[in-house]
């Protein structure tokens, strides 16, 4: 499951026998009552679920640290590969799957919209780290400067926002290119040490390493979108000391 996709074949096969268990309906047991999806019950218990694993996502979630490689490492041996065949002049979070891809590419690949959604630069001495359209801001749901690209500051570097010869921002600066909201996000940001430089990193965890649990996380929190079940009540239920 961590090396290869499996087919959404084996995995509802999968779910189709953890849901007869847990619903007591197997051939030498008496038939159980299905009281609701196996769906639901993936979901967690705050959203009224068990928190059972759904296995599409967590197959996706653990292939993600093969994606993860391949943007982290880059001088590591499989990834200098894998770029050397399917992603030579572009970057990876930006390929296609391509033409008669491996089995290992691709079970990669889709996990790559995945990956995109939850990594962001953290800011060294920003000389690698365009302004405008690369993830760099240190927010939830959105990593891009949305404030209008100013004509003729269409590559501007991060590094051109410090005051010269420092890694202080320059609030003059920053003032007049943001938009309110944006520059507070800015100002809020701590750039990195003298020696140290511009990395991608994985936003959901302390040091910046992607983790299964929290892409994981993320992976079903993309699955329960435009879902209105959610309720906010359910941690309370939860909490209640009372019989079953």
């Amino acid at each position: 499951m961590s090396n290869f996709e499996l087919s959404f074949t084996l995995i509802d096969e999968l779910h189709v026998m953890l849901n007869s268990y847990w619903w007591g309906s197997g051939t030498d047991v008496r038939k159980g009552i299905k009281w609701t999806t196996w769906e639901k019950l993936c979901e967690h218990k705050s959203n009224g679920g068990m928190g059972f694993r759904n296995l599409h996502v967590f197959n996706a979630a653990m292939l993600g640290k093969w994606c993860w490689k391949l943007v982290s490492q880059l001088e590591a041996l499989v990834s200098r590969a894998l770029k050397a065949k399917y992603f030579l002049h572009i970057g990876i979070l930006d390929t296609v799957v391509g033409n008669n891809p491996s089995m290992v590419w691709r079970g990669i690949h889709p996990t790559i919209s995945l990956v995109r959604r939850s990594c962001r630069w953290k800011i060294g001495d920003g000389t690698s780290i365009r302004v405008w359209g690369i993830p760099w801001l240190n927010r939830e749901a959105d990593f891009y400067v949305r404030t209008p690209i100013i004509e003729g500051l269409e590559s501007l570097l991060v590094s051109d926002l410090f005051l010269p010869g420092t890694r202080v921002w320059n609030v003059t600066l920053i003032n007049w290119i943001f938009t309110e909201e944006e520059r507070g996000v800015v100002l809020k940001m701590t750039p990195g040490m003298e020696a140290a430089g511009d990395r991608l990193i994985w936003h959901h965890t302390w040091d910046g390493v992607y983790s299964v649990k929290t892409a994981y996380s993320l992976g079903m929190s993309l699955v329960r979108e435009g879902n209105d079940d959610a309720h906010t009540a359910w941690p309370r239920i939860w909490a209640m000391k009372c019989n079953p």
